[in-house]
Formats: structure tokens, C-alpha cells, sequence
């Protein structure tokens, strides 16, 4: 079952992967609704920028690395970095 905005955007909501697509249904939800809420599946390019955005086997390993580094940054309360909640 999808959780409401006003659910996501509570202060103390553990960053998951569910999180994650969840955000990002919202935000496609109105632009490419067959895509909203999943990883892209095909190679992209961006015309104009020198990055070149991970292929489409690399996104899932990458965001769950990044969701396990901010849910320890987090939960070790780092002063300093910015990504304290409250």
C-alpha cells in the first residue's frame, strides 16, 4: 500500500528503498506513470553534461549502498555534516 506524502515527509521516516521509489512515483506519477516508483531499465545519456549516469544494472547495488551509508551516518548522528534530523 503507497503511504502518503505527509507520511514520507515526517521527520524520523527510515530512508528505504521503498522510500525511495515512493518519492519517486509521486514525482513521475503525472510525467510517465509506467515508470513512476522503478529504476530506469535502459542506458541514458545527457546531452550536454560531461556525466555519464550509472547503467541500469548498476542503480540497485548504488542505492542500496547509499541508503545503508545515510541510514549510518544518521544513526550515529554525525555533527557537522548537514544530515541531521530535526
Amino acid at each position: 500500500m503507497k503511504r502518503g506524502k505527509q507520511e514520507i515527509a515526517t521527520a524520523g521516516t527510515d530512508i528505504t528503498e521503498r522510500t525511495v521509489k515512493e518519492i519517486h512515483a509521486l514525482i513521475l506519477h503525472g510525467i510517465n506513470r509506467e515508470q513512476a516508483g522503478q529504476y530506469r531499465n535502459m542506458p541514458v545519456m545527457i546531452v550536454g553534461s560531461r556525466h555519464t549516469p550509472p547503467q541500469p544494472y548498476l542503480i540497485a547495488p548504488r542505492m542500496e549502498q547509499f541508503i545503508r551509508d545515510y541510514n549510518s551516518l544518521q544513526n550515529k548522528g554525525n555533527s557537522g555534516t548537514g544530515m541531521e534530523s530535526g
